[in-house]
């Protein structure tokens, strides 16, 4: 079972890797910036800016935020994790000073 649920996660990641990717691309090109331009303001190679826009797994954190940051679009996705309703519903309740894992 656990390898079924290991496989459909790497399944969904790899897929929604490819969706963000494309969807970088797509906003940088409505705003007619280059790879060479973007590549530059992120401070990344050309390569590592393709390997981004494919939907790379290796491509850091950093540098995801960081074009976000660049097409202007970072402060949306913190709002977005920021405003999460279950969230909100977990931290409405008593929690814990600290949180434990039981050995």
């Amino acid at each position: 079972m656990i390898i079924i649920v290991n496989i459909m996660k790497s399944i969904k990641v790899d897929r929604s890797l490819k969706k963000i990717g494309l969807s970088l691309q797509n906003a940088r090109k409505r705003r007619k910036i280059t790879t060479a331009l973007m590549a530059e303001r992120l401070g990344i190679s050309r390569g590592t800016l393709v390997k981004l826009e494919k939907g790379h797994p290796g491509i850091s954190i950093e540098t995801f935020l960081t074009a976000l940051m660049v097409l202007d679009k970072l402060d949306e996705v913190v709002d977005l994790l920021e405003n999460d309703p279950l969230g909100v519903a977990l931290m409405n309740k008593s929690l814990p000073k600290r949180v434990r894992i039981k050995k």
